[in-house]
């Protein structure tokens, strides 16, 4: 019973990746509304100077209050979560160079590469073969370096956020079969119990991210920033080209502007709520 299971299990993943059979994929996204960030911000707006008064006394302790949580509790969990994603990239590098170098390095060599536990670089690729996978992808992807470094990058926040999008998307087309193959296995791989908390992808649409809305620090509190970002990865990435492609059934043009449309829009949300 249980191997007709799991037939039928890979069976669904293959038909989501797009990877044969009608695909019919179901998107299900919810978003969270926080008014803690209005609130500090509107707390930040008081005349502080009248901090005799009970009501800015009260204010004002709401608003430490506030900021201690933010402190002790999310951002510890970003943290811990930015650090996993730090070790799955550095253990990528480290194979992405062993395979330059003509190697076919195997998981526990990569981590002695990349200077990590090899116990810690099983969690994260449990196989050679589920680490070699991803590093065709790793070539001639776009850094925050090579997008925004230079000259010839855009000042305006909706375009920068733009070309992250359009960067994405493009090499996303060009490595089509692999990007697929590897949304299949990271799937699989979602449904093991084993794998615990350990990232399944590098996440490389939010280091890019980061650095097209650096510009957005004053403008939006961080709560206010981590949202945007967060919707904005709904929109960029595999899986909304997935979505686009398969489900929608755009022509590449077509879900490639319909894609930088949504992220435009989202950003003007973003900043058009912030300034209320």
């Amino acid at each position: 019973m249980d191997d007709v299971v799991g037939v039928h299990r890979h069976r669904a993943v293959d038909v989501a990746c797009g990877l044969g059979g009608d695909v019919v994929l179901d998107q299900h996204v919810h978003l969270r509304r926080c008014h803690r960030g209005r609130l500090l911000a509107a707390l930040g707006r008081l005349n502080w100077a009248h901090h005799d008064r009970p009501s800015v006394r009260l204010c004002l302790m709401t608003r430490s209050c506030i900021m201690s949580s933010e402190m002790s509790s999310s951002s510890p969990s970003r943290e811990r979560t930015a650090q996993k994603r730090r070790t799955r990239r550095a253990l990528l590098a480290a194979a992405e160079k062993l395979v330059a170098d003509g190697k076919s390095p195997t998981v526990a060599e990569v981590a002695d590469a990349a200077m990590v536990s090899r116990a810690t670089a099983y969690r994260y690729f449990p196989s050679q073969e589920s680490l070699l996978d991803q590093v065709p992808l790793q070539i001639g992807l776009p850094t925050v370096l090579s997008l925004f470094g230079n000259d010839a990058a855009p000042a305006d926040v909706e375009d920068r956020v733009a070309l992250v999008h359009n960067t994405m998307f493009d090499h996303i087309r060009e490595h089509e079969t692999e990007f697929r193959m590897f949304h299949r296995n990271a799937l699989l791989q979602s449904l093991d119990p084993k794998r615990g908390d350990v990232p399944l992808r590098p996440a490389f649409r939010l280091e890019l991210l980061d650095g097209a809305l650096a510009q957005l620090n004053g403008e939006l509190d961080a709560d206010e920033l981590e949202r945007l970002k967060n919707a904005l990865s709904i929109v960029i990435g595999t899986e909304a080209f997935i979505a686009l492609r398969d489900v929608v059934r755009l022509d590449y043009v077509l879900a490639r502007r319909s894609g930088e449309w949504a992220a435009r829009q989202i950003v003007r949300a973003a900043r058009a709520s912030a300034s209320d």
